[in-house]
């Protein structure tokens, strides 16, 4: 928007995959496929989840190495705002598992992450959240032998008719933000 003063955006940040079309929505962006053929579909990176505790909550309990340990641990879990269901761990293989007595409970993959950092509970969370805190020091990744493959992060957008010149600057922008992981990772903080 700096370098293109009149530019302006309207954002919207949902969880639940909506109807671009009939929404009025010029540019989505989503982990996880897209299949509806009336959209164009681009990967422009690949998120990783990631099991992850504080420091001090490590020095307070036991490293897990397998899924059995970590069961016995504090454990944090985020709920789907759209249907009010967790969503369970995803581990390699195709396992997934959910926490049977979780220590936190949120809808809010931020906050979660917060309660992590502070040293309360473990939590998996896709990599552009946890990068930044793993970098410092703050956040120690545990179990990565049991981390699922990354999934995609697709941009897309409705392919009915020409692209407006706004529309195709924003989208050619975000591709190579998210296509950068210098830029990905920063924009994630």
């Amino acid at each position: 928007m700096r370098e293109n003063p009149g530019l302006s955006i309207d954002l919207s940040l949902d969880d639940q995959l909506t109807d671009a079309v009939a929404n009025k929505i010029d540019i989505g962006i989503r982990v996880g496929a897209v299949r509806d053929r009336r959209y164009i579909a681009r990967t422009v990176a690949h998120v990783a989840l990631k099991i992850v505790a504080a420091p001090s909550l490590l020095n307070t309990v036991q490293r897990p190495g397998n899924i059995e340990d970590l069961k016995r641990l504090p454990l944090s879990m985020l709920i789907d705002r759209n249907n009010g269901r967790p969503w369970p761990w995803v581990l390699a293989e195709g396992q997934a598992f959910l926490p049977a007595s979780p220590a936190f409970t949120c809808d809010d993959p931020e906050t979660e992450r917060e309660i992590v950092l502070a040293g309360i509970a473990f939590g998996q969370m896709p990599g552009y959240l946890a990068e930044p805190y793993l970098s410092e020091g703050r956040l120690v990744e545990v179990m990565q032998h049991d981390a699922p493959p990354p999934s995609e992060l697709i941009m897309y957008r409705p392919q009915s008719g020409p692209v407006a010149p706004r529309v195709r600057l924003v989208y050619d922008h975000l591709v190579n933000c998210f296509s950068d992981p210098r830029v990905f990772a920063q924009s994630a903080r």
